[in-house]
């Protein structure tokens, strides 16, 4: 599947695209869709030239957004929730980890079959450190995936968990807010228009009130927040979360949430007509979750602060069976982290051989993590996600009626988050609350200086090109 010569790369989009300047124009949207664009997101990820990789990333972004497949903002949608202007629901926040565009093609047909619109794909930390996935190839696996399957409007794409380091923090405040930003300028190129933060290491509970310890926290968020509204695009307004710590290991307290937003709004310092924050982001215990606080302390950030409350959870999931108990409880969002990665592994069309593979790989590379007691079963299950990178291209490359197999069954587990959850039937919903404007990135991508039209013939001629390509009609 990955491109070798010019001419495998001019068969492939003569007659589905045209490339003139900095413009895309799509000539024929079918057969893009049934015979074209696999090919191209498999290049944008696995292509030997990273030149040629993130120009693929930008040309399936410019596709997108032809066929109405926009990344925007959900802060809209979170808006009419806390206005009660909007049915009861809470959106899950999908965190793919393993063969992101075939997931994400499952959801998307979910969506289709259920429709829900009321859903976001969540980027965690352990999507670019386990799966080696930047932002923009991330992004480029949802926006393909959602050309394959005609799906059009909004896109939520969310940037989870952006966490300041405490250690780092406190060796060079400068360099690490520094990093954070980086990595906060980085997601929103990409088309992330999701973004919550997570600044609550800065807490300092030897403090003694409320709002002494959360001083520091809201001091990093305030920074943060206001940094997003500097950067944001002009045409909308980025989603924000801020993520609050309890004590300890225990549950937030209304003091402690009320003490953090005394602290950050303290701080904040925003021009005049920018929004703050839109959600909290509250940590649950994995164990027990307090539904009665959940509810009391969405209720706190909707009629005092105006803003929807988000949960997640830590190492170990939330139960499904108290799904269908969060949208009644004043949760707007559910932080669902890898939840198909067990299934795909552990599904029985998974290929037996592979997965030996993989666990031989990870008793070879990560023997330090086996702790005594544990049986191999559970040991594997908690480590296996380190082999997404050094495996991701096998997984990529299961045969087809492997995947199609597993995947169907992914496509019914994203059918039940959304049943249960109540974002089905939320289409409408979205359509109605959320501003779907074409945003402007930077073309072909950041570092090009030539246009899209001239390095898409430099980097085709490197590959072997005899003749001038022109990728037009026939």
């Amino acid at each position: 599947m990955l491109f070798r010569t010019a001419i495998d790369i001019e068969s492939t989009l003569r007659g589905v695209m045209e490339i003139k300047g900095n413009e895309v124009e799509v000539v024929d949207a079918d057969r893009l869709r049934e015979a074209c664009i696999d090919r191209l997101v498999y290049n944008a990820i696995f292509h030997e030239s990273e030149e040629f990789r993130y120009f693929l990333q930008w040309l399936i972004r410019e596709v997108a957004a032809k066929l109405v497949v926009y990344p925007t903002s959900i802060q809209g949608l979170h808006e009419a929730a806390v206005l009660g202007v909007a049915p009861v629901f809470t959106a899950p926040a999908l965190s793919l980890h393993a063969l992101s565009y075939d997931v994400a093609r499952a959801c998307f047909r979910a969506a289709r079959e259920t429709g829900a619109g009321a859903f976001s794909f969540g980027y965690t930390d352990e999507v670019s450190g386990y799966g080696f996935q930047p932002p923009a190839e991330y992004a480029t696996c949802i926006l393909a995936a959602a050309i394959r399957e005609g799906y059009q409007r909004a896109v939520f794409l969310q940037s989870d968990h952006i966490r300041i380091g405490r250690a780092s923090y406190q060796v060079s405040r400068d360099d690490e807010i520094d990093r954070l930003k980086e990595r906060i300028e980085e997601a929103i190129t990409a088309g992330f228009f999701n973004i919550d933060l997570d600044t609550s290491s800065l807490a300092d509970f030897s403090r003694p009130s409320f709002p002494e310890q959360h001083q520091q926290s809201g001091r990093g968020c305030a920074e943060l927040v206001a940094f997003i509204r500097e950067i944001e695009p002009e045409e909308l307004s980025v989603d924000i979360g801020a993520e609050i710590k309890a004590m300890g290991d225990g549950n937030l307290t209304a003091d402690q949430f009320r003490a953090f937003m005394e602290s950050f709004y303290v701080q904040l310092n925003l021009p005049g007509g920018k929004k703050d924050l839109s959600k909290i982001v509250v940590l649950v215990g994995e164990a027990d979750v307090d539904l009665d606080l959940v509810r009391d302390l969405g209720e706190i950030a909707r009629r005092e602060y105006g803003l929807s409350l988000a949960v997640r959870t830590g190492i170990t999931p939330i139960p499904e069976t108290l799904f269908p108990q969060f949208p009644g409880n004043n949760v707007s969002e559910l932080h669902l982290v890898a939840p198909f990665e067990d299934l795909i592994f552990d599904h029985e069309a998974f290929p037996a051989e592979l997965k030996k593979d993989i666990y031989r790989w990870i008793d070879s590379e990560w023997p330090v993590e086996r702790q005594a007691g544990v049986s191999d079963e559970a040991f594997y299950r908690a480590t296996r996600k380190r082999a997404l990178l050094p495996f991701k291209q096998a997984l990529w490359d299961l045969p087809q009626e492997k995947r199609d197999r597993i995947m169907a069954d992914v496509q019914g587990k994203a059918v039940s988050y959304f049943d249960t959850l109540k974002a089905s039937n939320t289409t409408g919903l979205v359509r109605d609350t959320v501003d779907i404007e074409r945003v402007g990135l930077p073309a072909p991508v950041s570092g090009y200086s030539h246009t899209a039209e001239i390095t898409f013939k430099t980097l085709v001629d490197r590959m072997g090109g005899i003749r001038p390509i022109t990728v037009g009609p026939l």
